[in-house]
């Protein structure tokens, strides 16, 4: 719903440009967040993170199903993801926020 809010009042998106053209079904929330860094020109600044935690999600799942798993280093990798994650909702913030446009970093 703050996505749906932010891109009415911030970039005067109507409610019908938060349904697919094509299914007639509402925007997920990732769409909602990959169209605000769209409007921000930042895109893929958080869904970059969010798509590559939603692929690792995915792969668990099979994993438990899997006879023979194998240790890859998920804590490192998760600890990676978190790190990349507050990075890019700071940067998001940042650009958000007029008085911190200076603050996002490259």
């Amino acid at each position: 719903a703050q996505l749906k809010a932010l891109l009415v009042s911030r970039f005067g998106l109507r409610e019908t440009e938060f349904v697919h053209a094509e299914s007639g079904r509402s925007l997920s929330n990732v769409q909602l967040l990959a169209r605000v860094e769209s409007e921000l020109g930042a895109a893929g600044l958080v869904t970059k993170v969010v798509k590559q935690v939603q692929s690792l999600r995915v792969d668990a799942d099979h994993k438990v199903l899997e006879a023979d798993i194998e240790a890859k280093g998920s804590s490192r990798q998760f600890a990676a993801l978190c790190t990349a994650t507050a990075e890019a909702l700071e940067n998001l913030a940042a650009i958000l926020d007029p008085a911190n446009q200076g603050a996002a970093k490259p």
